[in-house]
């Protein structure tokens, strides 16, 4: 399923629309709108980038966070 960031022209909302088929059109969350403006993902862009998203990136050696908080 395609994932999909919109901003919706009537509201000023964004949020992201997981669309079953490219027949299926994305609805506001807030005012139902349909006049939407599709905007590129933020994973799309994270992933072509080459920079890895924190849910899908690997955990540092020796557990922890790699010594960024006070969990050291």
């Amino acid at each position: 399923m395609p994932i999909f960031d919109y901003r919706c022209q009537s509201c000023d909302v964004r949020f992201e629309a997981f669309l079953a088929t490219s027949a299926e059109i994305a609805v506001c969350p807030r005012c139902q709108s349909t006049e939407l403006a599709k905007l590129p993902s933020r994973f799309a862009s994270a992933r072509s980038a080459g920079q890895e998203n924190s849910a899908t990136a690997p955990a540092p050696r020796g557990g922890g966070c790699g010594g960024g908080c006070a969990c050291h």
